[in-house]
């Protein structure tokens, strides 16, 4: 906002004005011996013109600065109109009303969606739960009936939990504040957990683990950050390829953080896709060959960990396999439980 820009707004008024100040000089002029009165009356009304003019424009910039910068700091900017204080002119006030009956509508009409999603959320939520009842009564049915058959049954069974289970994660990964517990934990009991979950898959492919230097403490979520750690896992078993799969799991303790190291020895990823394995629905060539990935449970492992305040990252050579680092900052352990 320029004063140059000002005038040029009103320039049927600086117009008007010129013409009116040349026709009341050239009437002065007309009068014998008024050439000085003429010039001072008409510098005093110039300058008087561009005092004024630029009076309003300071105060109208005064004005628009602070309003901007109270937008600014605002997180729910449709309802700035309620922080606005008196504009001073009626202009102005026919505007605030504008600007408050707008807010007023957004405020509803973002209250009407909060309750849509809340009830879709509670409502996916008691799905789940509703559905993990016949799940486990399958599982059961299979445990007491073995055949040749059964082992393969379980298998397709638990990728249904699984996926249920990523259902409800997703549903809570927006407020996950709300349902987790921060306390120390080992990542060798987070890693065992892990494993355990997934054991029985692991020992149908023959997997080979090797786990060491896991005795170092982090401050998490168990149930959240387990559940990051299967999703991990559950993409190393998809995408082994015709090899035995090999996990290498292990721990690096360095001066401001706390890795966790996840390698497997998989198909791997290509190098101009590594960079967007955490985007939503982004499966890769890989995904699409397999047809086993929905491109989901890479982005919600990155989501969980932005809440929960740790880092991830993945690197791969293709053909030999990946490498995912979860990473846990010692200085936002502190931190982490004033959420």
């Amino acid at each position: 906002m320029s004063y140059f820009n000002y005038l040029k707004e009103r320039i049927f008024i600086l117009l008007l004005f010129f013409y009116l100040l040349f026709s009341f000089e050239t009437f002065l002029l007309t009068i014998k011996g008024s050439e000085w009165l003429a010039i001072f009356i008409g510098m005093n009304l110039v300058c008087a013109y561009f005092l004024v003019t630029f009076t309003e424009f300071y105060r109208q910039k005064k004005q628009y600065t602070e309003i901007r910068q109270a937008v600014d700091s605002m997180e729910e900017k449709y309802l700035a109109s309620e922080i606005l204080g008196n504009p001073g002119t009626e202009e102005g006030f026919l505007y605030q009303e504008i600007l408050h009956d707008m807010g007023k509508a957004m405020s509803e009409k973002i209250n009407y969606y909060k309750r849509e999603v809340k009830e879709y959320k509670e409502y996916i939520e008691l799905w789940i739960h509703e559905v993990k009842i016949p799940i486990a009564a399958a599982q059961m049915i299979i445990e007491n009936h073995k055949n040749e058959n059964a082992r393969e049954i379980e298998i397709q069974i638990k990728r249904i939990e699984e996926y249920t289970e990523q259902v409800l994660y997703y549903a809570r990964s927006n407020e996950v504040e709300k349902d987790y517990y921060i306390k120390d934990l080992t990542l060798e009991e987070l890693v065992n957990e892990a494993l355990v979950y997934n054991r029985k898959e692991l020992i149908l492919l023959g997997t080979s683990i090797d786990l060491h230097d896991l005795q170092m403490t982090v401050k998490s979520d168990g149930k959240w950050l387990v559940f990051i750690l299967g999703q991990l896992i559950g993409n190393s078993m998809k995408y082994t390829g015709n090899k035995t799969l090999k996990l290498e799991i292990y721990g690096v303790e360095k001066r401001e953080k706390v890795e966790l190291h996840l390698k497997d020895n998989g198909i791997g990823i290509k190098a101009s896709e590594v960079q967007r394995v955490f985007e939503k629905g982004f499966t890769g060539a890989n995904g699409r060959n397999e047809k086993k990935s929905t491109g989901i449970g890479l982005y919600l492992c990155k989501k969980l960990c932005n809440r929960l305040r740790h880092g991830i990252a993945l690197r791969s050579t293709e053909g030999e396999g990946c490498e995912v680092i979860l990473t846990f900052p010692k200085s936002s352990f502190s931190n982490l439980t004033d959420l």
